[in-house]
């Protein structure tokens, strides 16, 4: 059956191709910054093969019937869908991801659509259909054109904190609510009905608009809140490790404050030695030989393994258990090679002792006691601290201790951070007046 160009505007369905490409592009700017030139020119290819046939659709589904309003919301409601599949396709990332930027994309194009629906009635009020439809097509991309530089800004920056839309289970309402608000007024105008009310008109146009801003506002918000969390934990953790860094800067001063005065006093000592033992004094020999023995341990960096830090941080936090009254014992056995940096275990290492300690400290003499074992088996390596605590252990919902009642929870961001990088399986654990941490992590560079 021949085409009715009198009916037919021939470029109606090239403008409606070029609507969903708009659309499509609102969506590209969400992901642009996190895509490689590859998959970028896929894209566009992608496209490229389907706009014909988009155009080709659209020629067929008018061509019988002229160009009717059902025909035509069917074309706008639904002529998304490929473009959405072909760019899920390519930006393979969080499906919550892409239903947020979708959902604010969409309530974007409702708003131009009563917007160009509003100006085509001021203008055409009294036209035919097909022409009146063509204009409001028109208006659509004249506004796509005239706010694309508030497009721009709002889409480029809708996923600065992506993350922060897969955390369950706020996260996924976030990203659903945009489509859920978009629902009930797009069921209104999904019908046959060319005009509606202009009260209905008016409605649909400050709805999606005003939460689109508000929303697009308060979620920028929030994510910077989200990020101001996870400064605060990052600087937590530089905290600790400066502490820890200190720590080892006094072990490392201390040690050559007493080294510097052995070396002064050694000529002193080996001319008393010589008159003791001149003098046939030996036990009194044997006795300052042991004192000097001891003052020299209690000054040295004790040799755990291979690792200069780890030995630090051990010797720091053993001498305190030490001093605490503590009984201690520990097996370490790590390799020369050890792939897991040396910097992070130790301040690992140096959190979990010094929670340890503070909980011990809160027990009884009699019931102070700390266990500590780090082995290194074939690519495995396991962590497992136990130290006595007779109040009951509160855990958080992430599973770790929470600090404001076991006295264990601190120090925890480290922990999380280690357990993340390295992948790392970590337990807490509370049985018979024993707290235990055991961690289980694949020894390899990160």
């Amino acid at each position: 059956m021949a085409v009715k160009v009198s009916t037919i505007p021939a470029l109606m369905p090239l403008i409606i191709a070029l609507i969903h490409l708009a659309d499509a592009y609102l969506r590209y700017m969400a992901f642009k910054r996190r895509m490689d030139d590859e998959s970028k020119r896929r894209l566009r290819r992608w496209f490229g093969w389907w706009s014909p046939v988009d155009i080709l659709i659209g020629v067929l589904l008018f061509r019988d019937d002229g160009i009717t309003p059902f025909h035509y919301k069917l074309t706008l409601i639904l002529g998304w869908l490929p473009y959405q599949i072909i760019f899920m396709h390519i930006v393979r990332t969080s499906i919550w991801q892409h239903i947020f930027v979708f959902g604010m994309s969409a309530l974007w194009s409702f708003s131009q659509h009563n917007w160009s629906s509003i100006f085509a009635v001021i203008l055409l009020e009294s036209a035919n259909v097909p022409l009146f439809l063509t204009l409001h097509a028109c208006l659509y991309l004249l506004w796509f054109a005239l706010f694309f530089p508030t497009e721009r800004r709002c889409f480029q920056n809708m996923l600065k904190n992506s993350k922060f839309l897969d955390a369950k289970p706020l996260g996924h309402y976030i990203a659903v609510l945009p489509l859920a608000v978009l629902f009930g007024p797009l069921l209104l105008i999904a019908d046959g009905a060319l005009l509606h009310s202009w009260q209905e008109r008016i409605s649909r146009i400050f709805l999606p608009i005003v939460f689109f801003f508000f929303y697009y506002n308060v979620l920028e918000l929030t994510e910077n809140l989200y990020e101001k969390v996870q400064i605060k934990q990052q600087n937590d953790q530089l905290k600790a490790q400066l502490s820890f860094l200190e720590h080892h800067q006094a072990i490392i001063l201390q040690n050559q404050k007493d080294i510097s005065v052995l070396k002064h006093d050694m000529r002193h000592t080996y001319r008393l030695l010589y008159a003791m033992l001149k003098a046939e004094d030996t036990v009194g020999a044997l006795d300052y030989i042991k004192k000097q023995e001891h003052r020299l341990e209690e000054a040295s960096i004790r040799v755990f393994c291979h690792s200069p830090l780890i030995n630090a941080a051990l010797s720091v936090y053993f001498r305190q258990a030490q001093n605490a009254e503590i009984r201690l014992t520990q097996k370490v056995n790590l390799p020369p090679d050890l792939a897991t940096a040396e910097d992070e275990l130790a301040v690992l290492l140096a959190n979990l002792l010094e929670n340890a300690i503070a909980a011990s400290r809160k027990q009884t003499k009699d019931r102070r006691e700390i266990s500590l074992l780090i082995r290194h088996s074939g690519a495995q390596c396991v962590l497992e601290l136990k130290n006595r605590y007779d109040a009951p252990l509160t855990l958080g919902e992430n599973g770790l201790p929470l600090a404001a009642r076991s006295g264990h929870g601190l120090g925890m961001i480290s922990l999380m951070s280690f357990a993340k990088k390295y992948d790392a399986y970590v337990d807490f654990s509370q049985d018979n007046g024993w707290v235990k941490v055991a961690m289980y992590w694949e020894d390899r560079a990160k």
